[in-house]
């Protein structure tokens, strides 16, 4: 068909040459006669050739077509496994999006057999979080949790997103990222790349849905989104995925400074408070000795741990800050609590300041402080029983009370002890909040 038209386009420009030919001759009539016939191949060529351009084209599809029932029907076992195989082996690219920093663990395994069993259930727990305190150690949690069991759990497609603005340095230097905030939809388009399409930036959330359900039923994925509780719209993140269908056989993982207990009955919350005594004393002096650097006493992995109450970031942060200023731990740790310190401020925006603006917002500021002021009457580590802390708290009412106490204890700015009998507060926080409101630092 492309010689057709080749040899109708020649012609067509032979008679128009003709015409003109004839014109300059004085030839009117015959010249208008071969201009029309000219300009009627001219036309009739090119749509041979748009013609010759489909035809191969659909040649082209049904060839691809066949040769796929063609190997479906000549070796359906040899399709089956290549199809299989690309669908059990999970790309390892979604580690490049972990922002994470460990080569060894301690204390985890209680948690992440928890959460293994709920990984690899198929009736349920369909959302994992992971709920916690700045530092606590929530994405080193998830890392481990998808590259140890995710496969074996039967996920062959990955996703990890991130949604951190905001890092901080071993020696206690905060850092941001030059957008700031993420909006949801932004990672959704992320979500979207890393399994596998693309889909319209204006129609994200409407297409995505369509995406995955439309996938093979032999392909299961596992959506990561780390640091949930600093995207835009944060609450209605969960309540998206799982209403359109998303989840079931794909499931979910959320690392979170905001708890979301409680939001789905097919949601399982690992409510993560950082390490115990021991495993924390273990990491400490890990942390001083990987580098050749004199092992710390006995009494100084105490001051650690005590100071730290068992955050991974803090006892760290302690640590490396001693090995890179060649002073002992007890020489740093009271930088950590003075906001006119460069480490102290940087800790109080990095682990405190975004959960108190949220409960600010939530429950009003003036309420806010007073229920947080309430802890300053106490020593470091205090503990209030439920009727002690009402009062303190100089809430209106027990309604007013309970709301502040629930926003609060979601939020990770308070620790629940004996069954929620007990509250009590982080002695880092607890030292900022007294410090704002002019509290002896004491208690007394």
């Amino acid at each position: 068909m492309f010689g057709v038209a080749l040899l109708g386009l020649l012609v067509g420009i032979g008679l128009t040459l003709l015409a003109r030919y004839l014109h300059d001759r004085g030839w009117e009539t015959a010249d208008r006669i071969a201009s029309v016939v000219g300009l009627f191949l001219n036309i009739v060529s090119v749509l041979v050739a748009v013609a010759s351009l489909v035809v191969v084209a659909v040649g082209n599809r049904r060839k691809e077509s066949t040769s796929s029932d063609d190997l479906d029907l000549a070796s359906p076992d040899t399709a089956r496994v290549a199809r299989h195989s690309a669908a059990k082996e999970p790309t390892a690219a979604w580690r490049t999006h972990a922002i994470v920093d460990h080569d060894q663990l301690f204390g985890v395994e209680p948690a992440l057999a928890r959460m293994n069993d709920w990984l690899r259930s198929d009736s349920g727990a369909w959302t994992i979080s992971i709920f916690g305190a700045g530092g606590t150690g929530k994405t080193t949690l998830a890392y481990e949790l998808v590259r140890r069991h995710a496969t074996d759990a039967g996920f062959n497609r990955i996703a990890w997103v991130s949604a951190k603005f905001r890092h901080i340095t071993p020696v206690g230097e905060v850092t941001e990222n030059i957008r700031g905030r993420y909006d949801w939809r932004d990672l959704l388009l992320e979500i979207s790349r890393q399994l596998g399409t693309r889909v319209n930036p204006a129609r994200a959330e409407e297409e995505f849905p369509n995406f995955i359900r439309g996938l093979p039923a032999d392909v299961r994925c596992l959506i990561v989104v780390d640091n949930l509780e600093t995207v835009n719209d944060a609450d209605q993140v969960v309540t998206y995925l799982e209403q359109r269908s998303i989840v079931n056989p794909h499931k979910i993982v959320i690392t979170t400074r905001q708890s979301v207990h409680g939001r789905s009955l097919q949601l399982r919350e690992e409510s993560w408070q950082g390490l115990a005594p021991e495993a924390a004393g273990e990491f400490a002096q890990y942390i001083a000795t990987r580098g050749g650097a004199t092992e710390l006493t006995e009494q100084q992995v105490d001051k650690v741990v005590s100071a730290s109450e068992g955050n991974p970031l803090l006892i760290r942060l302690i640590v490396e800050r001693a090995v890179f200023e060649a002073a002992s731990p007890e020489e740093v740790i009271p930088g950590l609590a003075d906001r006119t310190h460069a480490t102290g401020a940087a800790l109080e925006e990095y682990l405190f300041a975004e959960s108190l603006a949220v409960l600010w917002q939530k429950v009003g500021r003036e309420a806010a402080s007073r229920f947080m002021v309430a802890f300053c009457a106490k020593a470091p580590g205090g503990v209030f029983d439920a009727e002690e802390l009402f009062r303190r708290s100089r809430a209106k009412d027990r309604v007013q009370y309970q709301e502040i106490r629930k926003a609060a204890a979601r939020l990770a700015l308070i620790q629940t002890l004996d069954g929620n009998t007990r509250y009590t507060m982080h002695s880092l926080l607890r030292g900022f909040v007294c410090a704002h409101t002019g509290h002896p630092p004491s208690g007394r």
